[in-house]
């Protein structure tokens, strides 16, 4: 090997600081045309509920799995690496149920909390935002338990450009709402859409060869997760 040569660290190294600089390009870029869509499609009761309603579901997305996607990383992640092969598929499928659940209930019971108490909204359109944006929260769980499966198995760059294009995505669906001149159901459909395929896509062209070891999952991971 020449001295020139990078090694998988290296290689590693670049291929997810590519990743990360594509997301957070695309995303501030994305980020700035989806207000302007947003301001011209919503009033500005619907913009602020909107705005409130997605930083919820994305904050519970995030913290509706509890954690366990970290279970792959510990456990998967210092194992060799086999060509061509994702190993720990079934502890992954197991990870993914259970996150799938926990998401899913805390989106639920949040919608039913905002709308049983709607004072804690100030009486605004929150409430019905978030029910309208609500699949979005298993969707970030989902989407953090794929990135961790593929970076516990040293695949780092795509799984870092994800959420780069998630925001590509919903900047693209709102703007075809904008020049289809549709509602605010259709501007919840896009937002929610945006969140699925990059993932769903990310899924199909990756896991394909699986190996099944590791598979062990423990209460004791819980907690180490």
């Amino acid at each position: 090997m020449s001295e020139n040569t990078p090694t998988k660290p290296d290689a590693m190294y670049l291929s997810g600081g590519l990743g990360m600089l594509f997301s957070r390009v695309v995303g501030l870029l994305a980020g700035i045309v989806s207000l302007w869509i947003l301001t011209r499609l919503l009033n500005t009761e619907d913009f602020a509920a909107y705005m409130l309603a997605m930083s919820l579901v994305y904050i519970c997305g995030f913290l509706g799995g509890f954690g366990l996607h970290r279970v792959l990383l510990l456990k998967i992640s210092p194992l060799p690496t086999k060509s061509g092969a994702l190993q720990g598929a079934e502890l992954a499928q197991k990870v993914a149920v259970r996150i799938f659940l926990s998401s899913t209930a805390v989106a639920i019971a949040l919608t039913a909390v905002l709308y049983v108490f709607p004072g804690l909204t100030a009486q605004n359109n929150i409430a019905i935002w978030f029910a309208l944006l609500s699949p979005i929260v298993p969707a970030v769980a989902m989407t953090a338990w794929l990135i961790a499966w593929l970076q516990s198995n040293h695949l780092v760059g795509r799984p870092q450009s994800l959420y780069g294009q998630i925001d590509g995505l919903r900047c693209l669906g709102l703007g075809a709402v904008f020049f289809m001149g549709l509602g605010t159901f259709a501007v919840a459909c896009a937002a929610v859409i945006a969140t699925i395929i990059p993932s769903t896509v990310l899924a199909w062209s990756t896991i394909k060869t699986t190996s099944p070891k590791p598979s062990s999952f423990e209460w004791f991971d819980i907690l180490d997760g």
